[in-house]
């Protein structure tokens, strides 16, 4: 269940950016309009938080953006209230079926994604815990939990978000539950502003169009048998609704939909009254491309390159005058260069990149050896299992618009443009490589898993019921999200992890004293409950030996062999070190040892604090 710190949170963060948007909203924006105005209003909001964390810890930020908010919110109601003009300026331009539609779309994305992220670690949860924890009482430039040393470029603007919400529980959410909360949170502003693409394209009732908008979200390889990641998975590319769950990437899948409304609101722009100037909804992309930039460089770049192609082809799809689109193209190259710099993202100095290069074209499988893409039938059938979901459906809206001559139309705008990733996506996606890193290709694909769907889906009711171009659209979808479907409710459960279940539950403040304001200290936490633990205070803890890759993620380093580590490389030299045990009968060798030789004392109603005193310290590492 939500406990009421998890609603609380919510409510802190959502209350005045949804205000906000409802009061600045006009009447021209119209039900696109929303769909872009959704990711455009989470995307400002947090780049401007992100931003504070220069200035403050990042505990401190979410309090000074509300109460910000909260300000803006009642300075414009009082103004327009003085003034006797109405308060909320586009009431009236949604609809009732568009309020039903958002509503509906909201609750599925948000109930899709809480049914999972409440059960289930994935991807490096393990690693994400104890780092979210520990950047809630840090600011920039932020140093990973594993390695106090060094700045960190990484992908971390989800995790900083999942901080945030951490501190707007006042710090009683463990930041398992925050990651998954977030998650929650961003999947329903995802299905809600598709919802509202669709809903502005099609004619279908609000509950059909609630249920269309998960599609694209869901949709993933059709696995149904052993392939290289097993059942219900792909070889080489992953669903949407999978890879979400790392915590960038979701926020990268929001910006993509944002890129999508707007694209297809090309055409209502262009039977509006020309202007000279560009229109104001340019200013929506910048947000959009400095946080994806700093969340999926991959699908940035591609849709960047995408967008100057078209610059080339319509001039009038970025500004009214050729010149104008060359200085937007410009301004968003520069933006999402600012934002790695300012923000720590991985393509400014000190990032993980450092070589690529073109291969032959092959399938890049994530386990094991890539597979030619030649003659043999092998390398096509990994390829369609894969790729046939946003393959299909492309084909098909394709030859509907060519079919019926419409393909310089601006109606037909949105479909080429999704084209047009995909196949670069694809090209990338087979033929090259960065760090020598087979396994990523799948990154070169998100831009057109992601938007294809969403933009075929508006083409679907143009097709005739039961014609063989309608199978072959919603046969690929539909097996897609059957198989992602079969994945999150078989494939899952196996990866169900106690101590997992144990942090999300974990009441912070009560269970192992957090508070707001705490300092982040070198503390070594010994199994069962360093995730409980890592999760509610934050701490610098020692990682595995094993390669550190991009950046040394995973599972910490315990027993003995993990506390020497510590000693050697985190403990200040000649101070006490801190170890956590729990209090129950749980206890190791190592909390009996600390124990022993230290000095301990409750913290929290499952904590027992123990300080080490430098004389010690090498005894607590001994076998």
């Amino acid at each position: 269940m939500l406990a009421w710190t998890t609603v609380l949170a919510c409510a802190l963060y959502l209350a005045p950016l949804v205000a906000l948007v409802v009061l600045l909203r006009r009447p021209e924006h119209g039900v696109l309009g929303l769909a872009f105005a959704i990711p455009v209003a989470f995307a400002a909001d947090m780049l401007a938080m992100f931003g504070l964390c220069w200035l403050f810890r990042v505990e401190q930020v979410p309090f000074i953006r509300t109460a910000a908010l909260g300000a803006v919110v009642v300075v414009i109601v009082a103004v327009r209230a003085a003034r006797r003009r109405p308060i909320v300026r586009a009431r009236g331009v949604l609809s009732r079926g568009d309020l039903i539609a958002l509503g509906a779309a909201l609750l599925l994305g948000f109930a899709l994604s809480y049914d999972i992220s409440s059960r289930f670690w994935i991807w490096d949860r393990e690693w994400h815990t104890p780092f979210t924890a520990a950047l809630r009482v840090q600011r920039m430039p932020f140093r990973n939990v594993y390695e106090p040393d060094l700045i960190l470029r990484y992908h971390m603007a989800g995790d900083v978000f999942a901080a945030m919400l951490q501190s707007l529980s006042f710090a009683r959410m463990n930041a398992s539950r925050a990651l998954s909360v977030a998650h929650d949170l961003q999947s329903a502003l995802l299905v809600g502003s598709i919802a509202m693409i669709l809903r502005a394209r099609t004619p279908w009732p609000p509950i059909v169009t609630a249920l269309a908008a998960a599609v694209p979200f869901l949709v993933g390889p059709m696995g149904y048998y052993h392939g290289a990641m097993g059942m219900y998975q792909g070889f080489a590319d992953f669903s949407n609704f999978t890879l979400s769950f790392r915590p960038h990437c979701m926020l990268s899948l929001l910006m993509l939909v944002g890129v999508v409304a707007w694209v297809v609101g090309f055409e209502d722009r262009t039977v509006q009254p020309p202007s000279p100037r560009p229109r104001a909804s340019l200013l929506g992309l910048i947000p959009l491309f400095a946080l994806s930039a700093i969340t999926d460089e991959m699908s940035t770049a591609i849709v960047g390159v995408t967008l100057a192609g078209f610059w080339l082809w319509r001039p009038n799809l970025m500004a009214p005058r050729r010149w104008h689109g060359a200085v937007v193209l410009a301004s968003l190259a520069a933006v999402a260069l600012a934002a790695n710099l300012l923000l720590s993202g991985t393509i400014g100095p000190g990032g993980p990149v450092t070589h690529a290069h073109w291969v032959a074209p092959r399938i890049p499988h994530f386990f094991g050896k890539a597979v030619p893409l030649g003659f043999a039938k092998e390398g096509w059938q990994h390829l369609i299992i894969d790729e046939a979901p946003v393959l299909f459906p492309a084909a098909v809206a394709t030859g509907l618009v060519l079919g019926r001559r419409d393909a310089r139309g601006p109606a037909s705008v949105a479909l080429w443009f999704v084209c047009a990733l995909m196949l670069l996506g694809l090209l990338l996606f087979l033929s090259f490589e960065m760090n020598d890193r087979v396994y990523e290709g799948h990154r070169f694909m998100t831009a057109a898993r992601m938007t294809v769907p969403i933009v075929a889906l508006c083409f679907a009711p143009q097709l005739a019921r039961a014609s063989l171009p309608s199978l072959l659209l919603w046969a690929p979808l539909i097996a897609g999200v059957a198989s992602t479907w079969g994945y999150s409710y078989s494939r899952l459960p196996t990866m169900q992890d106690a101590r997992g279940l144990a942090a999300y539950a974990a009441d912070c403040r009560v269970e192992y004293g957090a508070r707001l304001g705490e300092p982040i200290v070198p503390t070594y936490v010994d199994e069962p409950f360093f995730y409980p633990y890592a999760g509610c205070r934050p701490i610098f803890a020692a990682g595995h030996d094993g390669p550190p890759g991009v950046v040394l993620a995973g599972w910490p380093k315990l027993g003995p062999a993990g506390f020497a580590k510590m000693d050697s490389a985190t403990f200040l030299p000649g101070a006490e070190a801190a170890v956590a045990c729990p209090r129950d009968a749980r206890k190791t060798a190592v909390c009996r040892k600390a124990e022993r030789l230290g000095a301990c004392q409750p913290d929290g109603t499952a904590v027992l604090r123990c300080a080490i005193p430098p004389a010690s310290r090498a005894a607590m590492g001994q076998p």
